[in-house]
């Protein structure tokens, strides 16, 4: 009994952990491949969209009604 618990404990901490994302938004004046964005979130600093997509991340969306563009990347 003991050991079916931990399993369905280790498991379940295991299986949390594989949908975990990490998220940051990054604003700029102008998009494109090689525009420099400034970003905060799980990834801090200036960087492009070419070197983001290198690192892993993906864009997932924008977020309207702002002066800047504000997009969002995920990982």
């Amino acid at each position: 009994m003991k050991k079916l618990v931990l399993g369905i404990v280790a498991v379940g901490l295991l299986s949390s952990s594989l949908y975990a994302k990490k998220v940051t938004t990054c604003m700029s004046y102008l998009v494109g491949a090689s525009s420099e964005m400034t970003c905060s979130g799980d990834y801090n600093g200036k960087t492009t969209m070419v070197k983001l997509y290198k690192k892993g991340w993906h864009y997932i969306g924008n977020i309207s009604g702002t002066s800047k563009f504000v997009l969002v990347f995920e990982k």
